[in-house]
């Protein structure tokens, strides 16, 4: 029997090439964001992160490795076994991606690089790049609004992400996006590399 978790899985993961000025991701059927520049990230990474979906009743987890550069952002993903199931590279010349032939071709590299930048990438750098909705800071992360309803939710627990100043998105910690649309929850549990 198939499980539900597929579905939404292909809606995550990507094909195998993008066009190099990348279209606009959908974060719901009626919000959009267009992919910004790997440089304006503004610092590198260097990251290690355990990822787990959570979609209706089910938990999907997946280990990655980041590694942000003015040039290229690139993600590489391993299922529970240590396969190596995903390599997204996302730079000037567009999204490459470097699939498992295990993975079905429905799933979208995209949508995964989307969420990681809403949970890590500046604000004043996703602002002007999302279209049908707004982001907005809350005392504990971030939300998007569409027409005053949140559609997506991100959380950073813990200090030092609590309070004044805000400081941005952790790196070593733990954060969570919540998409109320599509009805999943990704929690990231990251541990910096090298700053």
């Amino acid at each position: 029997m198939r499980s539900p978790l597929f579905p939404l899985l292909f809606l995550l993961l990507g094909a195998c090439v993008s066009p190099p000025l990348l279209q606009e991701v959908p974060l719901s059927p009626a919000v959009t964001l267009t992919l910004p520049p790997a440089d304006t990230l503004g610092r590198r990474v260097e990251a290690t992160q355990l990822v787990t979906l959570h979609y209706q009743d089910e938990a999907f987890t997946f280990e990655g490795r980041l590694s942000a550069t003015p040039e290229a952002f690139v993600l590489v993903g391993t299922d529970s076994l240590g396969r190596r199931a995903l390599r997204l590279r996302w730079s000037a010349a567009g999204l490459e991606t470097e699939r498992a032939s295990w993975l079905p071709d429905s799933l979208r590299a995209e949508n995964i690089l989307a969420d990681i930048m809403l949970l890590y990438w500046p604000e004043e750098v996703l602002r002007p790049r999302l279209a049908g909705a707004v982001l907005e800071r809350s005392p504990t992360g971030r939300k998007v609004l569409r027409e005053g309803t949140e559609i997506m939710r991100i959380r950073y627990p813990g200090p030092p992400w609590q309070g004044p100043p805000w400081q941005g998105p952790p790196w070593s910690g733990v954060a969570q996006l919540e998409n109320m649309t599509w009805g999943y929850t990704l929690d990231v549990r990251s541990a910096l590399v090298s700053p």
